[in-house]
């Protein structure tokens, strides 16, 4: 995949390679290749992306262009005040207000984790995306050191503690998470590979979640190191309807 277009990169100036760059640069590739589309941002909430304080963050999370649709999609009504998006829509118990086949790219970025009910979730999926499509998410992996500090702590008590971790988080953008949809087992169970192409990789830990503390980043870092790819913190999930 070129990185032409992102010079931070190609120039090896920019360090924080992390999952998000490498889940976005990926998506933007398969959306760039649709220059007349419907695009998906599912789980879109707010947009909080759009205001990054990196200028890389905020190009590669705007999928808008001329041609191309772009819809954003999520419980919250928050969506409807993204401003990445040409039109947003609320789901509603769990149906997402498509038509069959009209979309040609789902992007959900830190959503699976979320889904309480992942057989809906995986049909709805299925029945907007028209054949061929592309359905890209990044996900902490259930088995890995976000996905296990996450279900060791009681949800009602995430925002305390990702308070400390990440003070630049608000508390609005914490909620509830569940991981029924967060290992390939999962994913092979609610995307048939009968029905899907699957690519998941496995990404690092993410520096962000040490927070301020420069010990804890380290540990991480080196727990990195010896981490099996299948127990790496991140999956990064692109699947293609057949």
């Amino acid at each position: 995949m070129s990185t032409r277009v992102y010079p931070e990169i190609e120039a090896g100036g920019f360090t924080r390679i992390d999952s998000a760059v490498q889940f976005w640069v990926r998506a933007r590739s398969i959306a760039d290749d649709l220059p007349a589309a419907t695009i998906v941002d599912l789980g879109a909430g707010r947009g909080r992306l759009a205001t990054h304080d990196i200028p890389l963050y905020r190009r590669l999370v705007d999928l808008r262009a001329p041609g191309r649709r772009v819809i954003g999609l999520d419980i919250d009504p928050a969506v409807k005040l993204n401003p990445l998006t040409d039109e947003s829509h609320i789901i509603s118990d769990g149906h997402m207000p498509l038509e069959d086949g009209s979309v040609d790219l789902i992007v959900s970025d830190w959503t699976l984790e979320h889904v309480d009910d992942p057989s809906t979730f995986g049909a709805e999926v299925h029945r907007i995306l028209r054949s061929g499509g592309w359905f890209c998410a990044r996900t902490p992996n259930k088995w890995g050191l976000i996905g296990i500090g996450a279900r060791a702590i009681p949800n009602a008590l995430h925002a305390r503690v990702l308070r400390i971790l990440q003070p630049h988080r608000d508390e609005v953008d914490v909620f509830p998470t569940v991981y029924l949809l967060n290992t390939r087992r999962h994913l092979r169970k609610h995307f048939s590979k009968d029905d899907w192409e699957h690519i998941v990789i496995g990404w690092d830990p993410e520096a962000a979640y040490g927070g301020r503390f420069t010990a804890v980043q380290r540990a991480v870092r080196l727990i990195s190191r010896f981490t099996p790819e299948g127990l790496r913190a991140v999956w990064l999930v692109y699947l293609r309807r057949r």
